[in-house]
């Protein structure tokens, strides 16, 4: 049977009102349970509705809504148009009270264009002032400074984009000219001692993330480990492998991920042996420092870590909490090229970049990721 409407007039147009600011794609991201959620009390529903169904229902009810915000984007675009001044606070504060917080971003971003800026000045200066400036207006609730802060990221990301192409092209280049050693028996040698004696969470933390390659977020808040006897069947046997865990919660998935064990739950190698790491792991739990939130990781692990690791590890050429992560890429590299001199057929079929990549959880089409590793050469 239908469901009929239940809910006030004025809750009826809040909910249109916060339906129409989705797009096509985000209302296909939510579950029929949560797309039914939203229509319960505002459009006639059925228990035989498909998902896609309740999407093109939603869809074709905020239609006019989409229509009139566009309307008012383009008066204002055109108004602009005139303008060949830089962008003042006066005009963005008449910008964002006139329309909702999306429709904003749009025409901030519109304005933007307009000066020819350029992606670095836009992203860097630009973006951050206007938000800032936004933020400090005391007439606009938060939810309004929220979703403006977000929608303009948004409308800037074709910006980062190409911000960080050019990043990643120039650090690969620099890598190639300035590549620092490290000896591999070293590395282990000290991980191994601080996953024996676990003297303090900060150097535990540091040998997790050299032996297993994964970000300190996943070690700390998004991971999930269980030691397997499953070797990953697409990555070759490297002499380096001294065990094996079953992993999920990676940090940064991507949607164009070719290989099925990129996404989800899939085996990693461990530089040490397993169920030693997975000792070191529960020995973090048992201090209460897995688990956390990625604003504390951020705020207060990484501060506490950096110096940890200017003591401990720069003397062999590690600097930075991420180089562990690197060392870990960089020695499946060195080690795979050892294979190939070695006429190892096996590691001839597949590149050191597929392996990096399922390694890592990369996307197979990202290079310039891949050979980042190669800032660091291994000896072993």
């Amino acid at each position: 049977m239908a469901r009929k409407h239940t809910l006030t007039v004025e809750e009826i147009i809040k909910r249109r009102e916060e339906l129409a600011s989705l797009d096509l794609e985000q209302l296909r991201k939510l579950s029929r349970d949560g797309l039914r959620e939203r229509c319960a009390g505002c459009l006639d529903i059925s228990s035989k509705d498909k998902k896609e169904d309740l999407v093109q229902k939603i869809w074709a009810w905020t239609e006019p809504i989409r229509l009139e915000k566009l309307a008012a984007v383009e008066v204002l675009k055109k108004e602009l148009n005139k303008s060949h001044a830089s962008i003042s606070e006066d005009e963005i504060k008449e910008i964002v009270q006139k329309v909702d917080a999306k429709a904003a971003a749009q025409v901030l971003k519109h304005r933007m264009d307009l000066q020819l800026y350029s992606p670095t000045t836009i992203v860097k200066t630009y973006t951050p002032r206007i938000i800032k400036l936004v933020n400090s207006m005391e007439d606009l609730d938060d939810d309004y400074k929220n979703a403006f802060a977000i929608a303009l990221r948004h409308e800037n990301k074709e910006d980062t984009k190409k911000i960080n192409t050019a990043y990643k092209q120039e650090t690969v280049i620099s890598y190639a000219n300035e590549r620092r050693i490290i000896n591999f028996d070293w590395a282990i040698d000290w991980a191994l001692e601080q996953l024996i004696d676990r003297r303090n969470w900060k150097l535990v933390t540091l040998a997790l993330t050299l032996t297993s390659g994964r970000r300190p977020v996943e070690i700390h808040c998004t991971g999930q480990f269980e030691i397997t006897d499953q070797p990953n069947p697409y990555i070759p046997n490297y002499p380096i492998i001294k065990g094996w865990l079953s992993f999920s919660g990676q940090a940064k998935e991507k949607e164009d991920m070719k290989y099925k064990e990129a996404v989800g739950t899939y085996t990693i190698p461990t530089l040490v042996d397993s169920e030693l790491w997975m000792e070191g792991y529960k020995w973090l739990v048992e201090k209460e420092k897995i688990g956390i939130s990625k604003d504390k990781l951020n705020k207060n692990y990484a501060g506490e870590v950096s110096p940890v690791v200017k003591v401990e590890l720069s003397k062999n050429g590690l600097n930075k909490w991420y180089d562990c992560r690197d060392f870990y890429g960089a020695a499946f590299r060195s080690c795979h090229a050892q294979m190939e001199a070695q006429n190892s057929t096996d590691h001839k079929r597949i590149s050191s970049d597929a392996v990096i990549s399922r390694l890592m959880g990369h996307s197979p089409k990202d290079i310039a990721t891949q050979q980042s590793y190669a800032k660091l050469a291994i000896e072993f």
